[in-house]
């Protein structure tokens, strides 16, 4: 969709508002807004929103006439920053760690990019942000089943790490330092999802939607990433499979009633 302004929108749409077509479902798009002035930046958003605001995972680039620009990549809420996330530019340090309405929080600062990159600087930097992009995906899928089972590391999981993590000062120890920029993220999560479960028992997922309840956790899995790729074909033989599961839920419900 194409506004008089200049303002474009690529993405899925419901009752009006950038959002999933399902109204249950955040939607994924791009949103590309123009400068309002002429020496003013361009800024385009790619990721999900949810009732015409970004909301969830996503990434933010603003550019300006001079070819500098910031890029910001992670968590969003009510349309701003919010969460886990990583900024870095062309002008001035960036920021890694957690974002509160916008404004940064706990982390860390990063180093400023050279404003004048190499062919193959440029290339490396678009080859690590196709590699975040895909692992954004899988990284949503486990934030949403985190378990006991959750991998943490190349060959770690929650449980085998739990009695490290669950330490004060577990982000200063050299098992958590090791880890990838995003293994660390779900060290997070499951740390804090371990405290608000309140226990040291083995942590399990508390949200479970009606799909998993009918149809187990890796079959939610599988259907989420199948949404976040757009695959319509799997899309669509999962959903039949569903609406039959339901079927049967109902039937068996009924059956119970009329004991």
């Amino acid at each position: 969709m194409l506004w008089p302004d200049g303002k474009k929108y690529e993405g899925t749409f419901f009752t009006g508002y950038y959002h999933g077509s399902d109204p249950d479902q955040p939607g994924d798009g791009t949103l590309t807004i123009p400068p309002e002035e002429a020496d003013g930046p361009t800024v385009v958003y790619k990721g999900t929103f949810q009732n015409g605001m970004k909301d969830g995972n996503g990434i933010e680039t603003t550019t300006y006439p001079n070819g500098n620009y910031t890029t910001y990549k992670g968590d969003f809420k009510n349309d701003k920053a919010d969460g886990e996330g990583v900024e870095f530019g062309t002008e001035e340090d960036g920021w890694i760690g957690k974002w509160v309405a916008g404004e940064r929080g706990e982390g860390k600062p990063s180093p400023k990019l050279e404003e004048k990159l190499t062919k193959m600087g440029i290339a490396l930097r678009k080859a690590m942000q196709a590699k975040l992009d895909a692992e954004g995906i899988k990284l949503k899928v486990i934030l949403k089943t985190l378990s006991d089972t959750t991998k943490i590391g190349q060959t770690k999981t929650w449980k085998s790490t739990r009695p490290f993590a669950m330490k004060k000062d577990f982000e200063n120890a050299s098992w958590f330092t090791k880890l990838t920029e995003l293994e660390q993220i779900v060290a997070r999560a499951c740390v804090q999802a371990q405290k608000d479960q309140n226990n040291m028992k083995p942590l399990q997922n508390s949200n479970k939607t009606q799909i998993q309840k009918l149809c187990g956790i890796k079959f939610a899995e599988r259907f989420a990433q199948a949404q976040e790729m757009k695959d319509e074909t799997t899309v669509k033989a999962m959903k039949q499979e569903i609406s039959k599961k339901m079927a049967l839920d109902i039937k068996g419900a009924d059956k119970k009633a009329t004991r």
